[in-house]
């Protein structure tokens, strides 16, 4: 069995890339959708990177936020540091021997059609959050890990809505289909809410905090899954497991939540 990722450039597959790096996987070929640039690739795929993850750079320089990175690094049983070492371009380079690029921003389109049609990958992991359409008709199949537990928690900010509705974590596997957070589970779990010591907490406004966390718990929360598939090779996608996989129609579909709202998470998870 092939699989193949499909990346955005962003922390969930910077988080993923570094995975692989830690536990010695090398790819084949990894897939970027990213659009045409007249500068030479090796500058292009940087200016890429540093564009798409200014935040998550920018607050790792920052003593305060470097610890609440190792804070969640501990929640997952992630390595220290590892926050700072998944946001390394070079990284990209050790898991895999060629980089494709799609030349347009958009899974959905005629050149990334191409491009994954060709590919001797049956499976995708799909690191980016568009719908996939056109795409849907080749015959390949998408693996996106939700950050909520499926069905119960559907859409945007799913690990936020968890904690605001549930006061816990929720993370699912499942195929990829037309609809959005629906297709065939392959796997889910739940967490106890996390509570993390951030200093200055009250003097952050709503937007900085929200950036925190999908800068740095989010791709971790997310990652922590896609380990298992990495160690765990078993949950990887056999005949009994599409056998048992559940339907996933059912459940509440969430929107982004509003400054309020964001606020009443986030004093849940913050002293």
């Amino acid at each position: 069995m092939s699989i193949g990722i499909i990346m955005d450039e962003n922390p969930i597959s910077r988080c993923y890339i570094n995975i692989l790096k830690l536990n010695n996987v090398i790819l084949k070929d990894i897939i970027l959708l990213k659009e045409k640039s007249f500068l030479p690739n090796f500058i292009s795929l940087r200016i890429h990177f540093k564009k798409n993850n200014y935040w998550p750079l920018l607050f790792l320089k920052q003593k305060n936020f470097l610890f609440l990175a190792h804070q969640i690094e501990d929640y997952f049983n992630f390595p220290r540091n590892f926050c700072r070492e998944m946001y390394k371009f070079e990284n990209i380079n050790d898991v895999c021997n060629q980089i494709i690029t799609t030349n347009s921003q958009d899974i959905n389109s005629e050149n990334s059609i191409n491009i994954i049609k060709k590919s001797e990958h049956d499976f995708f992991f799909n690191t980016g959050k568009q719908i996939l359409k056109s795409i849907m008709e080749l015959n390949k199949k998408f693996i996106h890990i939700h950050p909520g537990y499926l069905p119960e928690i559907k859409g945007a900010d799913g690990s936020l809505w968890h904690i605001n509705k549930h006061n816990n974590i929720g993370i699912s596997s499942f195929f990829m289909s037309k609809k959005i957070d629906e297709g065939l589970v392959i796997a889910k779990e739940k967490f106890e809410m996390p509570k993390f010591s951030l200093k200055n907490y009250n003097e952050l406004n709503v937007k900085t905090l929200y950036r925190l966390w999908f800068s740095l718990f989010d791709p971790l929360l997310r990652g922590w899954h896609f380990k298992k598939f990495i160690k765990e090779k078993s949950l990887f996608i056999e005949d009994s497991t599409l056998k048992n996989s559940k339907g996933n129609q059912y459940g509440q579909y969430f929107s982004f939540m509003n400054k309020a709202q964001l606020k009443e998470t986030f004093d849940k998870v913050f002293l």
